[in-house]
């Protein structure tokens, strides 16, 4: 059974994560265009914005585990 080596797994879920935290900027900005727009109020702002922010801490908190374990190639 062919295995990838653990760095490839490593490197890909922290590119993922990477990916995963950009998407949430981008549902934060259509959350604020919402919010201008009339169809989100202030209160569901405030709820919607701190939870993408605790999900943004918690990806970066996951790469930064996965990037920390990986070899250092100069």
């Amino acid at each position: 059974m062919f295995r990838l080596p653990l760095a490839f797994g490593r490197c890909h879920a922290a590119r993922q994560l990477g990916i995963m935290r950009e998407r949430l900027e981008v549902i934060r900005a259509f959350l604020i265009l919402a919010w201008e727009l009339q169809a989100v109020s202030h209160h569901g702002l405030a709820d919607l914005n701190g939870r993408l922010y605790e999900l943004g801490k918690q990806a970066t908190r996951w790469r930064q585990g996965f990037v920390g374990g990986l070899p250092t190639l100069i």
